[in-house]
């Protein structure tokens, strides 16, 4: 809360200011929690001084009540869908990424999350004509892929450029240095309100495995730190982050029931697919979708497997190409 200033009423004098500090009066809170008699009595200020200064903090100083009409119109004319322009992911997504949300997209090593995200960014920006920053942790950003993008779609090159300049990218070694930009980020949203719309970070897996089997408390609090500031500027900015996670695949066998008597079946195993990064950061995402090859290698399949608003267990087919994701 604020320290008390003379600035903050008239009547609060200089000489009234120390008299309140010398009984560790400092704050607004703590002249409201004060009895007013007991105010006036220290600080040498008439009673009816003591009830202006409380009612002038109380005005100035105190959270104004909203109805929840007003509260639910606000957030609905500053939260938004950024279409990806996959129009079947659009559909799974309920009209696209939801801004003031943290997706996070995962799957085997080469399910095609790379192509999704590239297709992702270059599609907005071509579209929405958005500024995307892509947080690039693995430092294979491709820019030919995304000119490769660009080009099935038949424009031409200024076209080309300037999308591409659209598509803000960021290489990132260490947890230190992503932190530090999302912490960039934070403040320039604070100076430019709505300057930024969409963040990519491809991946979190490259910069945290190097944590995760030394101390675990260091690695608990490196992603507690990290989800505490990408809630922030996503849910007080309206910004959609999409971060890209690993999965990895556990096989167990279970016996199988027995077919008859004396007959044993063969065990019958058990296929799970977990994110990786541990328990903690499964509660992070507001969303989760899970990217998975099918029989045909160009296809993929695209689940959501834990959400807010959401329905789980829906899913969309995507093809993956040199060509983008379609």
């Amino acid at each position: 809360m604020a320290k008390l200033s003379t600035s903050m009423c008239s009547v609060l004098t200089k000489s009234a200011l120390e008299n309140l500090s010398q009984r560790k009066i400092h704050t607004v809170v703590d002249v409201l929690l004060e009895d007013p008699k007991k105010l006036s009595a220290i600080s040498k200020l008439d009673f009816k001084d003591v009830i202006t200064l409380r009612q002038t903090l109380v005005t100035n100083y105190s959270p104004l009540p909203q109805q929840g009409l007003d509260a639910y119109n606000d957030l609905m004319s500053k939260c938004s869908f950024i279409s990806s322009g996959i129009q079947t992911l659009d559909d799974l997504l309920g009209g696209g990424f939801l801004t003031g949300n943290v997706y996070e997209l995962c799957g085997l090593s080469g399910s095609g999350k790379t192509q999704l995200c590239l297709t992702v960014a270059t599609n907005i920006a071509l579209r929405q004509q958005k500024i995307v920053h892509y947080i690039d942790t693995k430092l294979d950003f491709s820019g030919k892929r995304v000119h490769s993008i660009l080009e099935s779609k038949e424009l031409d090159e200024e076209v080309i450029g300037n999308t591409m300049e659209k598509i803000l990218v960021t290489r990132v070694n260490t947890f230190s240095e992503l932190y530090s930009f999302l912490y960039h980020l934070k403040n320039q949203l604070v100076r430019e309100p709505g300057s930024i719309r969409m963040i990519i970070i491809e991946s979190l897996p490259a910069i945290f495995l190097q944590y995760m089997g030394s101390n675990k408390m260091d690695s608990l609090g490196l992603l507690n730190s990290l989800a505490s500031l990408m809630n922030y500027i996503a849910h007080e900015h309206y910004v959609s982050i999409l971060v890209v996670n690993l999965a990895s695949k556990w096989v167990e066998e279970e016996a199988a029931p027995l077919s008859g008597e004396g007959d044993v079946s063969s065990p019958v195993p058990q296929v799970d697919i977990k994110p990786i990064l541990g328990k903690y950061w499964t509660h992070i995402p507001s969303s989760r979708l899970y990217i998975e090859r099918c029989e045909q290698s160009n296809e993929r399949k695209i689940s959501v497997i834990k959400s807010t608003y959401l329905a789980l267990g829906k899913f969309c087919m995507v093809s993956v190409t040199g060509n983008g994701v379609t």
